[in-house]
């Protein structure tokens, strides 16, 4: 628009015959944009867009491949509802099946991934399966993973040992990894997980974040939420570990670990080091501790990531069960802005 007002014609600003319709000329300003933009037009070819996609390593990348699957699927998904026909996946090579897995790389390629099965790789190697529904997951060496069910309401892996990256785009609470250790709740997100011989092991999330969770556990003692940055332990006999953040001083994550343990002098160390981000691993601390201790740590969450709520503090300390909850709930977001 120029100087406030643009001559119209039939009810129309001018150039609006080219905005909207494609026809005519642009005028100067709107050649300038279109110039501006013309490197980052599509062309509509998905394959295209994803392998440029699958070759940036990066988190921003991964999040980027996050948009992009997200966004194909979900047109699929409203295409089949409308229609009720069966539309063709952008990389499916095949129609969109909501309810299945397959092999897409290493051994077996190609083959339906059926409930119940194993797969079970050798030293060096890796096997990729992957559903229209969720996403990818790749079975790293000396593995052992079986599929324990697929269907609308839940897909669910167990890893019984070795390691795994999964890259997942369907909606939160879909996709479980059971391990010895803990359930991972995958909430969108990228991630890898090592399990050892003992059961115990070790998540690492990239992109989102990822809820591990002792199955059956009340309140927030039996679960830890792990964001992109952060590791976890899986711990062993179902407890889950305290996450942390990995670009917290040298030393932390061990300090970290001693506490959930019960080191003498571990938890001292990790309420000296921890800075505001690392409220993270303090919130998770307040909830698996008890009278004096859960004091120490309520009283340096307090310094570190004072609660916009009032009476936050007060109420997580109290001995009213359920106000400590939705106080420890409120607390979780003023946490998560500290990061």
């Amino acid at each position: 628009m120029r100087n406030g007002a643009r001559e119209k014609r039939g009810g129309r600003p001018e150039g609006a015959d080219w905005l909207v319709d494609g026809v005519g000329a642009p005028d100067g300003a709107e050649r300038d944009v279109e110039s501006a933009l013309r490197g980052a037009r599509w062309d509509g070819d998905v394959d295209g867009l994803m392998a440029r996609l699958d070759g940036d390593a990066s988190v921003e990348g991964a999040r980027a491949r996050v948009v992009v699957r997200r966004s194909v699927l979900a047109l699929a998904a409203a295409v089949t509802m409308a229609a009720g026909v069966w539309v063709f996946g952008p990389w499916g090579g095949g129609g969109v099946d909501l309810d299945s897995w397959r092999r897409v790389a290493g051994g077996g390629a190609g083959a339906v991934w059926s409930a119940g099965a194993w797969i079970e790789t050798g030293s060096g190697e890796a096997v990729e399966v992957a559903s229209d529904a969720v996403g990818r997951v790749t079975v790293g060496p000396d593995s052992r993973v079986r599929l324990v069910r697929a269907g609308a309401g839940e897909h669910r892996l167990e890893l019984a040992e070795g390691s795994i990256e999964a890259f997942i785009y369907a909606p939160p609470r879909l996709f479980f990894v059971d391990t010895p250790g803990a359930t991972a709740v995958d909430m969108g997100c990228v991630y890898e997980m090592d399990v050892v011989a003992d059961g115990s092991g070790l998540l690492r999330v990239t992109g989102g974040w990822v809820e591990l969770r002792r199955e059956g556990a009340g309140g927030f003692a039996g679960v830890s939420r792990v964001p992109a940055g952060a590791v976890c332990r899986l711990g062993v006999g179902g407890e889950p570990g305290l996450p942390w953040f990995e670009d917290a001083g040298e030393g932390f994550g061990g300090l970290v670990e001693g506490a959930a343990s019960g080191e003498a002098g571990a938890l001292d160390g990790v309420l000296e080091a921890a800075r505001a981000r690392d409220g993270l691993t303090l919130w998770h601390l307040v909830a698996r501790s008890a009278g004096e201790e859960r004091g120490r740590v309520v009283a340096r969450l307090l310094e570190l990531v004072p609660p916009k709520e009032a009476g936050v503090g007060a109420a997580v300390v109290s001995a009213d069960a359920a106000g400590a909850d939705a106080a420890m709930e409120a607390w979780w977001y003023d946490v998560r802005r500290a990061w």
